[in-house]
């Protein structure tokens, strides 16, 4: 008897140590992966070496136990809660029954399930406030990462967010992001970006694995999926201008009208065949037609934009009314704001420029300029405005609101009228000085709208409320001028759609004035090379071999362990880098731990700030050292050059002369199809090592003199290799194997 206690009590030792040192191998091969409900395809679990995903939440092994086809698996959770999983493994199929749930068949393909493409149409109204539940795991986390970034576009606020998302040790991660609107987010993860439509008050799960796939769970997963289905499926897109100076430099207006035009046309015609095969929903399929034409019209409003960056020479140029004429007919109503381009359109249209040229044949008519001139900004409209708010107004007081009253009453009575006016002019000059705008945004909201109906034939809804009303409002709002809450009741008069109004309300009731005296800016702001005495820890000068490298500590409890890092960095990469690079960069550099400075590092002329709290919790990320003295050596002068070319090749020189890549679990982002060139920094580099390994070993080295001798084009890439960069880009993708260049 008592053997047999002893042998059961060993046992459950046994199984309670097994279930706490797991590993990869403790998991039954056939069940790591991912598992997929086979009526919907929703993802039900997943299993990884040191977490479990059910019901999108991650959790940990408490015990794993395996008789032939039937595995017991209990799971447990942060709060304590646990749950037996009992499966019934088949060859690509299991069935699971918790202990907390329904039985359910799952597959381990998504292919192997049923589901439907057929998210419906977006129809009005699709805005609404929520949070945004942003969550997911690393699968077989290494623990080296400890954060990244995501970003979201806010329309209604014109500008994007950024939020730092920390990473759990088993690899979990969530962050909630208040949202007003249907928003791409960019999730730059360690292992992948990811880019999926979210929509306010939804939740997307994602999980990402070793391999760089990604798996998309919550009730955004649909939306997401296909989203990704689509962008690997085919670039639908069109290519920023920005990528083709070369071809649209001293284009005409109409010539590069004409241009663009032909790619969206182009760029529909692709999406359309992808939707024809049935493998696309409705809403996707809509959403990035949206996608296409608002990217089309940001492209076309920036004319002079983008030849000012083909050619520094170029003298801007007033813009045709007949060159508008792709804005005809716009009826955004109220899907718009789900197109990811939207946002950038509409920025470009409020651009002053623009709206003046657009409006130019209103503001030009002579009638038109009596009226304001006549009946613009005086006691009389402001009566107006306040008999139309039901003589509600709070910032009046009870004798101006008398004084508007009777203003209003005797508006007909010309010497009565102006007797009151007389007798109170120290009050009506208060009234004026006051509200004298606002009575201008009654006057000029619904003759704009009218002129944009007429003129154009634009519907009233999103757009126009956005480039009308709210632009007015948000001057107003700036200017700390107190908008009365009647300018966004009065639907009729000012908004057509009731979201934005109560948005932009919600902007003006809890706007703080701006102070008299403004907050003192980070001395670089105006001066990137100005270094202020206050706050300087330390100040080290370091010389060797002809180089001379000024560490500036402005940061209280920098290790000295990174900073010695750091010194050790510069100068084993930086001789390196203007050997290979550019002989001439300068000898003398200065490196400044500024907490002042909010991103990760900057590089201008001779100077590196870093940003002291990316190293409290990336402390082995040494090489962004090796990346930020390579934008020294670089010293491209002009700023119009494509971006992505200039990280690409900083990011290319960190992976080939990098002294801690590895410890800083930084690595080339490996091919997937939907990616692109023109990413950037990891992604290209890897692009140009593969053309280094194909084509010509110093194609870097010349990249970079052209790009430094401001002779590079679009007509580099054939010179080179005898391809262009988008047939380069075709090759890699279908054969995107590499050679280590270390």
């Amino acid at each position: 008897m008592v053997k047999k206690i002893l042998f059961i009590v060993l046992c459950f030792i046994a199984v309670q140590t097994f279930g706490q040192n797991l590993s990869k191998d403790t998991v039954p091969a056939e069940l790591y992966g991912e598992w997929y409900n086979k009526k919907n395809g929703d993802l039900l679990y997943g299993f990884y070496n040191k977490a479990v995903v059910y019901r999108e939440q991650v959790w940990k092994y408490a015990a794993v136990r395996k008789k032939g086809t039937e595995a017991f698996i209990e799971i447990i959770n942060n709060s304590g809660q646990k749950i037996a999983l009992n499966i019934k493994i088949k060859k690509s199929t299991i069935v699971v029954n918790p202990s907390d749930g329904e039985s359910a068949a799952c597959t381990n393909k998504l292919s192997g399930c049923y589901v439907a493409h057929d998210l419906p149409e977006f129809t009005a109204p699709v805005f609404k406030e929520g949070l945004i539940y942003f969550s997911g795991l690393i699968a077989d986390y290494d623990g080296d990462a400890k954060n990244f970034i995501v970003t979201s576009d806010q329309l209604f606020e014109g500008q994007q967010k950024l939020y730092l998302v920390t990473i759990q040790p088993d690899g979990y991660f969530s962050v909630e992001i208040p949202q007003t609107n249907p928003t791409v987010l960019l999730a730059f993860t360690p292992v992948q970006p990811v880019f999926p439509y979210v929509m306010p008050g939804g939740h997307l799960f994602v999980i990402i694995k070793s391999n760089h796939e990604i798996v998309f769970g919550g009730n955004g997963a649909a939306l997401a999926r296909e989203d990704q289905f689509l962008r690997e499926t085919k670039q639908v897109y069109l290519s920023d201008p920005a990528d083709y100076l070369g071809e649209i430099k001293g284009a005409p207006p109409e010539q590069y009208k004409k241009y663009f035009l032909a790619g969206q046309r182009k760029a529909e015609a692709v999406l359309d065949s992808i939707y024809a095969t049935k493998t696309i929903s409705p809403a996707i399929y809509q959403m990035h037609k949206l996608d296409i034409k608002y990217a089309t019209y940001q492209y076309l409003l920036s004319y002079n934009i983008y030849m000012k960056q083909a050619d520094q020479q170029f003298k801007s140029v007033e813009l045709p009314v007949s060159y508008f004429d792709f804005l005809h007919g716009l009826q955004d109503g109220e899907t718009a704001s789900i197109a990811q381009a939207y946002p950038s359109y509409l920025n470009v249209l409020n651009a002053d420029d623009n709206l003046n040229q657009l409006f130019a044949p209103l503001l030009h008519d002579k009638q038109f300029q009596d009226s304001l001139n006549r009946i613009g900004g005086t006691i009389e409209t402001i009566a107006l405005v306040y008999h139309s708010l039901y003589n509600k107004w709070e910032d009046v007081n009870e004798r101006q609101a008398s004084l508007l009253k009777n203003i209003y009453e005797e508006r007909n009575n010309h010497a009565q009228l102006k007797s009151i006016i007389t007798n109170n002019q120290k009050e009506v000059d208060e009234i004026l000085n006051k509200y004298k705008d606002i009575s201008m945004c009654y006057i000029l909201v619904p003759v704009f709208t009218k002129y944009l109906n007429d003129a154009l034939g634009w519907q009233r809804g999103v757009t126009t409320d956005l480039v009308i009303p709210a632009n007015i409002a948000r001057k107003l709002i700036n200017e700390n001028i107190k908008i009365p809450d009647g300018y966004f009741d009065v639907r009729d008069a000012m908004f057509a759609d009731p979201f934005v109004a109560r948005y932009m309300k919600k902007i003006n009731d809890t706007h703080v004035p701006t102070p008299t005296t403004q907050t003192k800016q980070p001395d670089f702001v105006n001066d990137w090379s100005y270094i202020s005495k206050e706050g300087i820890v330390s100040n080290d000068t370091i010389h060797k071999n002809g180089y001379k490298l000024i560490f500036i500590n402005k940061y209280q409890t920098f290790p000295d362990s990174t900073k010695e890092k750091m010194i050790d960095a510069f100068f084993k990469v930086y001789p390196e880098e203007v050997a290979i690079y550019n002989p001439l960069a300068p000898k003398q550099v200065t490196f400044v731990i500024d907490p002042e400075y909010t991103g990760v590092a900057a590089s201008g002329d001779s100077l590196t700030r870093f940003n002291p709290k990316w190293y409290e919790q990336n402390p082995n990320d040494i090489d962004v050292v090796t990346h930020e003295v390579m934008h020294i050596v670089q010293a491209y002068r002009n700023h119009s050059l494509p971006s992505w070319v200039t990280e690409g090749i900083a990011d290319f020189v960190r992976y080939t002369l990098g002294v801690n890549n590895a410890s800083a679990n930084w690595s080339l982002t490996p091919f997937n199809a939907g990616q692109s060139y023109t990413n950037s920094y990891r992604i290209t580099a890897r692009f140009f090592v593969w053309i280094v390994n194909k084509y010509d070993k110093d194609f870097v080295k010349k990249l970079n003199t052209a790009m430094r001798d401001n002779i590079y084009d679009n007509t580099f890439w054939e010179k080179i290799t005898g391809k262009t960069v988008d047939e380069l880009w075709s090759q890699y993708a279908a054969s995107p194997a590499i050679q280590e260049l270390r």
